[in-house]
């Protein structure tokens, strides 16, 4: 199934995340990196070139994208 997180902070974004990969390990599943992506709202072109963020679900890095389409 498809899934979507949201948040205000980055901080509580990523701890979100890391539930989800603590939830995987305790049930045997994984998620695909490929099918997933962190998309951020209400920030302007010029400071989202100047942020150097990273995700990441257990020890795969997640994407920043300006859009998403699954």
């Amino acid at each position: 199934g498809d899934m979507v997180l949201v948040s205000y902070s980055r901080n509580d974004l990523q701890n979100m995340l890391n539930i989800c990969n603590n939830y995987s390990i305790k049930w045997r599943y994984d998620y695909n990196p490929l099918k997933c992506a962190v998309v951020v709202f209400n920030e302007s072109k010029s400071i989202y070139n100047k942020c150097s963020r990273t995700w990441s679900l257990g020890d795969k890095l997640i994407p920043e994208v300006e859009n998403y389409t699954h």
